[in-house]
């Protein structure tokens, strides 16, 4: 039988955005462990699961020689000397838990994944590793030599070497921020090495604990049980000041490679994190420009040029810096057109207004990209974490929204001028 009175699709008409004004966030419980480790609690997940992140100040920052942070973070996945490499891995297997562990550039983290009611299982296995990892001789062996193998293949590709020189050149090749590895890096290194850091910066009072799930007394409970002792209290970081060179002076440099057929391009300027009182209305003008699929650098050099597969712009924040980044791989024969390209739509921004229209697209896109960043008790937390980290708090998320429900093209014209002129801009090429 036939259905009456069916509506008909009009696939052709574009669909009504509605933008959102407000969001509701889910705020964290702070609370402290006996020892005074700080602990924020994102709790309203349904399944009986948690996620457990350690974060300690102990990123590239604060080396004394490189390859600490991230070689230390690695190598407590290995184990600890009650349960080695194998075993642990087994035991995590058993329970149905994961766990992470990476050097950042201001913080290394140990996140855990695991069900509730293993917690009394798994939780000891992590104290241990945390506070005793044993950082085997031969297994450091093994890792160092597997990236050593992956830095050699990664230092023949353009982009590799093109977001080193560009790191090199705003920051100097010694500073935390500015380094790559190198393979005499992986020479350099020794366990006694990874131990002294450890013992400097692995402890309750250089550590912050954020859990998020279905977190309830219970979970609490076996948190202060493993953690909440005074017996790894040590001492806080010592302050750490490093050199920069000046990086505010316009910088061109193309480094070739013979026989490549892709030049891969970065330019941008130093500029500060996210503390800053504009850093979230520039992340509006970037929006526009290149921070994301619809952006002005997509549309002209990928979809109407066909010079790349992808181009993208950012804002880099770190905890005693940042940066402004454009970044894309192109053919060696149209480098030079689409960096043209690039500087041509910078201009743009800085000598038209932006029009009603595509304001409202970037503003539903970016309270969209917030919304899906807020989507669970998971994703609010890290969000957090990415606040932590500069002493802010939720409220500076409902600023931004704010920000990106009120700013107008002229203040965006404004911004554009102060902050992207091109005669500032590092522009490295590499292929």
């Amino acid at each position: 039988m036939p259905i009456k009175n069916k509506a008909t699709l009009d696939r052709s008409a574009t669909p009504t955005l509605a933008r959102v004004e407000n969001l509701n966030i889910l705020q964290p419980q702070k609370l402290s462990l006996p020892n005074g480790i700080p602990m924020y609690v994102f709790t309203g997940l349904q399944q009986d699961a948690v996620r457990i992140e350690f974060i300690f100040k102990a990123g590239k920052w604060y080396e004394q020689q490189r390859l600490q942070s991230s070689m230390v973070a690695r190598m407590m996945r290995e184990g600890s000397k009650t349960y080695p490499s194998h075993e642990f891995n087994d035991m995590l297997d058993f329970y149905g838990a994961s766990v992470k562990s990476f050097g950042g550039a201001d913080t290394a983290n140990f996140q855990l994944y695991s069900l509730n009611k293993h917690l009394p299982q798994v939780l000891p296995i992590i104290e241990e590793v945390i506070k005793s990892p044993l950082f085997d001789a031969r297994d450091l062996e093994i890792v160092t030599q597997s990236n050593r193998e992956q830095l050699k293949v990664n230092m023949m590709k353009p982009d590799y070497l093109a977001d080193k020189a560009f790191t090199e050149s705003l920051y100097g090749s010694k500073h935390p921020y500015g380094y790559e590895v190198e393979l005499a890096d992986y020479d350099n290194l020794t366990r006694n090495a990874l131990l002294s850091y450890h013992q400097e910066f692995y402890n309750a009072s250089n550590c912050t604990i954020i859990v998020s799930g279905n977190v309830d007394d219970y979970v609490l409970k076996q948190l202060e049980r493993q953690f909440g002792s005074a017996n790894w209290l040590g001492d806080k970081p010592r302050t750490h000041v490093h050199t920069e060179i000046d990086g505010t002076e316009r910088l061109t440099r193309h480094e070739p490679i013979k026989g490549s057929y892709q030049s891969a391009i970065r330019i941008g300027k130093k500029l500060f994190n996210k503390t800053h009182a504009e850093y979230q209305q520039l992340s509006v003008v970037n929006t526009i420009l290149g921070g994301y699929f619809g952006s002005r650098l997509m549309s002209n050099i990928r979809e109407d040029k066909g010079f790349t597969y992808g181009i993208y712009s950012g804002l880099n924040s770190m905890r005693n810096g940042g940066h402004f980044i454009i970044s894309t791989e192109v053919g060696v024969d149209v480098r030079q057109a689409a960096i043209d390209e690039i500087y041509s739509e910078i201009t743009r921004l800085q000598e038209e207004q932006v029009d009603a229209e595509e304001l409202e697209l970037v503003r539903n896109y970016m309270m969209g990209r917030l919304q899906n960043g807020l989507d669970g008790p998971f994703k609010v937390a890290g969000m957090y974490k990415g606040l932590y980290l500069y002493d802010l708090d939720i409220d500076y998320l409902y600023s931004l929204v704010e920000t990106i429900n009120t700013i107008t093209p002229e203040h965006i014209q404004e911004l554009a001028n102060r902050y992207f002129d091109p005669a500032t801009m590092h522009e490295i090429t590499v292929g």
